[in-house]
């Protein structure tokens, strides 16, 4: 992504792209668990520089 060219209203734009990835678990009896757990891992992939992918 970050090596594409986008532009808005003619002016280049640079992206980048941070995921934070997790698979469901038993032990999440709720969705809550699950999104806490996969909000702290796309906090970590932007904070480790961005542009990247964390898989907890």
């Amino acid at each position: 992504m970050e090596t594409l060219r986008f532009y808005y209203h003619d002016q280049p734009i640079r992206l980048t792209i941070s995921l934070g990835v997790t698979e469901a678990k038993p032990a999440d009896i709720d969705a809550g668990k699950l999104f806490v757990r996969v909000d702290e891992a796309m906090y970590h992939a932007k904070t480790d520089g961005r542009n990247r992918v964390i898989v907890v």
